[in-house]
């Protein structure tokens, strides 16, 4: 998890990074349970389709605080923004290729 590039340095917060990781959990726990599932999202993140994407990703995190979901190289981005804390904060899931 990150802060966007150019928000601020040397900024750790801890009750955010634990919010993000309790929100996108069940999306991991759906990867390495159902293998349909992780199949049709990287089928959609290949055709750049960021309308089935977003679907299939906001189906496992429900929270409010996920404000958007971008395709990104092999990969998807999601930026949260929690009320308690002053930055937005991006979850990164991308695949290396060779």
């Amino acid at each position: 998890m990150t802060i966007p590039p150019g928000t601020v340095q040397f900024t750790f917060e801890t009750r955010v990074h634990r919010a993000i990781a309790k929100a996108v959990f069940p999306l991991y726990r759906e990867f390495a349970h159902n293998r349909s599932f992780a199949s049709a999202l990287a089928k959609a993140i290949n055709r750049q389709d960021e309308r089935a994407a977003t679907v299939m990703i906001r189906s496992m995190i429900p929270s409010f605080a996920l404000k958007s979901v971008q395709i990104e190289d092999h990969g998807f981005a999601l930026l949260f923004k929690y009320p308690f804390s002053t930055y937005p904060y991006c979850h990164l899931l991308i695949r290396e290729s060779n």
